[in-house]
């Protein structure tokens, strides 16, 4: 099984939550898919940042940020 990590950082990078997201996926592949999917359904603004390897979701008014990263 692969985890999919979500940690809600404010507007600063501040880590306020970490969790993981309750999906079953079995390959890192999978988990990704899974990632842009979802942040390209439930957040309007989104995307991914190469150099620290997370998705990132938010909307219009939002102090905070959720991330999503792949944990083996």
């Amino acid at each position: 099984m692969v985890e999919i990590v979500r940690s809600i950082v404010d507007l600063e990078g501040k880590l306020l939550e970490k969790d993981s997201l309750n999906v079953r996926v079995s390959s890192r592949q999978e988990a990704e898919e899974y990632i842009q999917s979802h942040v390209a359904k439930v957040f309007k603004h989104n995307g991914y940042n190469e150099e620290h390897g997370y998705w990132w979701g938010r909307q219009d008014n939002d102090t905070q940020i959720n991330r999503f990263t792949i944990g083996l």
